[in-house]
């Protein structure tokens, strides 16, 4: 590996470090970007390339996280300062704040309860930093007793990018349910981290399999080998895009597709 590369990695060490659930929600935040390789519902108003984990990880840290090489395009987000809320009756108010119209659930059946919410601004911009777009977010998160917790991002449809059954987020999934007319899509990531050290390179198989397989990417940043699931669920309703996910891949397919369904059938 490039010894400039390693360097620089060293040298953020020495200013950041990352906690479990940092590392999290740094791939949430790569997983929402959409990158090139696995597209989304955005793929067609912008391309962002693939970025080394910490790279991503030193600017959510600072409070922005950009996703942007070279001359690509990006998307530039963060949380919006004392919006943070316990309290699930203040949604109307979150609403009025980002104009979204969203459906949201208290608690779920399968035992997945609300634990806060907040509100995310975004800018895309081109390759010359010129904003094509800026529009607000509400995230939830949920919890359960002993299983990882779940969030739920909702964002307005940018440029009429609307989630189709010929868009990305359709033809990669691994499983669909329609409930009342809405196409739910399902799919799970595998993340393959690796030391930014001198001789920690991925086999031939794993380089092969990442040129191949939609679902398996390879990043750089980690203290060892290791792997982790980014598991998700995306569904268009009211020209709100909601995306249901969770790590560790230890909340099923059926699971999830089932807390999706919830959230079309209390519309």
């Amino acid at each position: 590996m490039n010894k400039e590369i390693i360097k620089e990695y060293k040298m953020s060490m020495d200013e950041f470090q990352f906690s479990t659930i940092e590392k999290e929600h740094l791939i949430h935040q790569i997983n929402n970007a959409i990158g090139e390789k696995n597209g989304g519902h955005m793929k067609s108003v912008f391309n962002i390339k693939k970025i080394a984990t910490v790279t991503a990880a030193c600017l959510v840290l600072v409070g922005g996280t950009a996703f942007a090489v070279g001359k690509a395009a990006s998307i530039i987000s963060h949380n919006d300062l004392y919006s943070k809320t316990t309290n699930f009756d203040d949604l109307e108010k979150l609403e009025e704040k980002t104009s979204l119209d969203i459906v949201a659930i208290e608690n779920f059946t399968n035992g997945y309860s609300f634990s806060y919410m907040e509100t995310e601004s975004s800018r895309i911009e081109d390759e010359d930093s010129h904003t094509l777009h800026e529009y607000k977010e509400i995230y939830l998160q949920y919890e359960r007793d002993g299983s990882p917790y779940i969030y739920i991002s909702t964002s307005p449809v940018i440029s009429e990018e609307h989630i189709t059954r010929e868009s990305v987020d359709a033809t990669r999934a691994l499983e669909t349910r329609t409930v009342d007319g809405v196409d739910i899509y399902y799919s799970v990531d595998e993340y393959l981290f690796l030391p930014v050290e001198e001789g920690s390179e991925p086999t031939e198989e794993e380089r092969e399999r990442e040129a191949t397989d939609d679902h398996f990417f390879i990043s750089y940043g980690s203290d060892e080998r290791e792997t982790s699931y980014v598991s998700n669920v995306i569904f268009e309703m009211d020209n709100v895009i909601y995306d249901l996910g969770t790590f560790d891949n230890d909340v099923s397919a059926e699971e999830m597709l089932d807390m999706a369904e919830e959230i079309v059938r209390a519309k």
